[in-house]
Protein backbone atom coordinates (compact mmCIF):
# COMPACT_ATOMS: atom_id res chain seq x y z
CA UNK A 1 0.00 0.00 0.00
CA UNK A 2 2.53 2.73 0.99
CA UNK A 3 4.59 2.03 -2.75
CA UNK A 4 1.28 2.71 -4.51
CA UNK A 5 0.55 5.67 -2.65
CA UNK A 6 4.71 6.44 -3.07
CA UNK A 7 4.23 6.08 -6.74
CA UNK A 8 0.75 7.71 -7.04
CA UNK A 9 2.72 11.10 -5.50
CA UNK A 10 5.61 10.94 -7.73
CA UNK A 11 3.32 11.44 -10.70
CA UNK A 12 1.42 13.95 -9.41
CA UNK A 13 4.38 16.07 -8.66
CA UNK A 14 5.72 15.19 -12.24
CA UNK A 15 2.36 16.62 -14.20
CA UNK A 16 2.22 19.34 -12.24
CA UNK A 17 5.54 21.07 -13.40
CA UNK A 18 4.66 20.29 -17.02
CA UNK A 19 1.38 22.51 -16.04
CA UNK A 20 3.31 25.80 -15.84
CA UNK A 21 0.93 28.93 -16.94
CA UNK A 22 2.82 31.16 -19.61
CA UNK A 23 2.94 33.71 -16.15
CA UNK A 24 4.34 30.88 -14.25
CA UNK A 25 7.15 30.55 -16.89
CA UNK A 26 7.95 33.86 -16.89
CA UNK A 27 8.52 34.15 -13.28
CA UNK A 28 10.16 31.36 -13.00
CA UNK A 29 13.05 32.04 -15.65
CA UNK A 30 13.04 35.77 -14.38
CA UNK A 31 13.58 34.60 -10.14
CA UNK A 32 17.52 34.36 -10.83
CA UNK A 33 19.75 31.83 -11.17
CA UNK A 34 21.97 30.71 -14.88
CA UNK A 35 20.62 28.67 -17.16
CA UNK A 36 22.72 26.45 -19.98
CA UNK A 37 21.74 25.22 -23.02
CA UNK A 38 21.61 21.66 -22.74
CA UNK A 39 20.56 20.73 -26.77
CA UNK A 40 20.23 22.60 -29.77
CA UNK A 41 19.58 21.39 -33.07
CA UNK A 42 19.65 23.41 -36.18
CA UNK A 43 18.62 22.04 -39.62
CA UNK A 44 19.87 18.71 -39.72
CA UNK A 45 22.41 18.20 -37.08
CA UNK A 46 23.35 18.29 -33.13
CA UNK A 47 25.38 21.53 -32.26
CA UNK A 48 25.17 21.76 -28.50
CA UNK A 49 28.80 22.32 -28.32
CA UNK A 50 27.93 26.06 -29.62
CA UNK A 51 27.33 26.51 -26.10
CA UNK A 52 29.66 25.01 -23.92
CA UNK A 53 30.60 27.10 -20.79
CA UNK A 54 27.95 29.20 -21.96
CA UNK A 55 25.24 30.10 -18.94
CA UNK A 56 22.17 32.56 -18.99
CA UNK A 57 20.40 34.81 -17.17
CA UNK A 58 17.14 36.15 -17.76
CA UNK A 59 16.30 39.14 -15.63
CA UNK A 60 13.33 40.24 -14.42
CA UNK A 61 13.13 43.67 -16.25
CA UNK A 62 13.37 41.33 -19.50
CA UNK A 63 17.09 41.92 -20.07
CA UNK A 64 19.53 38.63 -21.08
CA UNK A 65 22.79 38.21 -19.83
CA UNK A 66 24.94 35.55 -21.59
CA UNK A 67 28.07 34.84 -19.76
CA UNK A 68 31.17 32.74 -21.56
CA UNK A 69 33.05 30.98 -18.68
CA UNK A 70 31.80 33.53 -16.12
CA UNK A 71 32.50 36.28 -17.73
CA UNK A 72 29.84 39.07 -19.54
CA UNK A 73 29.77 38.24 -23.42
CA UNK A 74 26.64 39.96 -24.30
CA UNK A 75 23.00 41.40 -23.26
CA UNK A 76 19.84 40.86 -25.18
CA UNK A 77 16.51 40.74 -24.50
CA UNK A 78 13.84 38.00 -23.89
CA UNK A 79 9.72 37.58 -23.23
CA UNK A 80 7.03 35.56 -23.03
CA UNK A 81 4.10 36.04 -25.34
CA UNK A 82 1.24 34.52 -24.06
CA UNK A 83 -1.15 34.73 -26.62
CA UNK A 84 1.07 33.37 -29.33
CA UNK A 85 2.77 30.87 -26.61
CA UNK A 86 6.12 31.93 -27.46
CA UNK A 87 9.24 32.51 -25.92
CA UNK A 88 11.04 35.72 -27.37
CA UNK A 89 14.76 36.16 -27.44
CA UNK A 90 17.05 38.58 -29.17
CA UNK A 91 20.47 38.98 -28.84
CA UNK A 92 23.85 39.71 -30.74
CA UNK A 93 26.88 38.65 -30.26
CA UNK A 94 29.27 35.26 -31.58
CA UNK A 95 27.37 33.17 -34.16
CA UNK A 96 26.31 31.20 -31.43
CA UNK A 97 24.27 33.95 -29.39
CA UNK A 98 22.69 35.13 -32.90
CA UNK A 99 21.56 31.74 -33.35
CA UNK A 100 19.49 32.02 -30.15
CA UNK A 101 17.63 35.02 -31.80
CA UNK A 102 14.56 34.05 -32.59
CA UNK A 103 10.57 33.75 -31.75
CA UNK A 104 10.74 29.93 -29.87
CA UNK A 105 7.33 28.12 -29.42
CA UNK A 106 7.34 26.84 -25.59
CA UNK A 107 7.20 23.18 -26.39
CA UNK A 108 7.55 22.20 -22.59
CA UNK A 109 8.32 23.99 -19.13
CA UNK A 110 9.25 23.38 -15.90
CA UNK A 111 10.74 25.02 -13.42
CA UNK A 112 14.31 23.70 -14.08
CA UNK A 113 14.08 23.24 -17.87
CA UNK A 114 12.41 24.53 -20.86
CA UNK A 115 11.97 22.92 -24.50
CA UNK A 116 11.99 25.28 -27.42
CA UNK A 117 11.57 24.96 -31.00
CA UNK A 118 11.59 27.25 -33.62
CA UNK A 119 8.26 28.41 -35.11
CA UNK A 120 9.15 28.39 -38.66
CA UNK A 121 7.95 24.91 -39.95
CA UNK A 122 10.03 24.91 -42.50
CA UNK A 123 13.81 25.45 -39.97
CA UNK A 124 14.20 22.68 -37.89
CA UNK A 125 15.43 23.92 -34.71
CA UNK A 126 15.21 22.88 -31.38
CA UNK A 127 16.44 24.10 -27.96
CA UNK A 128 16.47 23.06 -24.56
CA UNK A 129 17.38 25.39 -21.45
CA UNK A 130 18.06 24.21 -17.66
CA UNK A 131 18.94 25.69 -14.77
CA UNK A 132 22.18 25.48 -13.57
Amino acid sequence: MFILIFLAGGFVSCTQDDDLSINDLSQIVAQGGDWQVTYFFDKDKEETHKFENYTFRFEDDGTMKAFLSGALMSTGTWSVRASSNKFVIEVEGTDALNELTDDWLIIEKTDRKIILRDDNDEHLEEIHLERV
